[in-house]
């Protein structure tokens, strides 16, 4: 749990004026979140809560909004599906 809290996984939404405009597109992508990182933890999703909606997703992570990344490869973003 100690190296998960140490480096943990970075999401990229939509550029937002404020915490509240990041928290409605974090709802709208909190359950394909909530299924990618169960899955990296335990790959049975019969196993898994029943609710991935977002009540559930505050109860099983810590999140914050930061407003800027920077890019300092020179290779382009590349992406992987989940």
């Amino acid at each position: 749990m100690e190296q998960i809290q140490q480096y943990p996984p970075v999401y990229l939404l939509p550029e937002c004026n404020n915490d509240a405009e990041a928290e409605v597109h974090l709802r709208r992508v909190c359950k394909e979140i909530f299924a990618h990182e169960l899955n990296a933890w335990y790959r049975d999703s019969e196993t898994w809560p029943r609710d991935l909606g977002f009540a559930e997703f505050r109860k099983w992570f810590d999140y914050s909004f930061h407003s800027v990344v920077i890019d300092l490869c020179r290779r382009p973003l590349s992406t992987e599906e989940f």
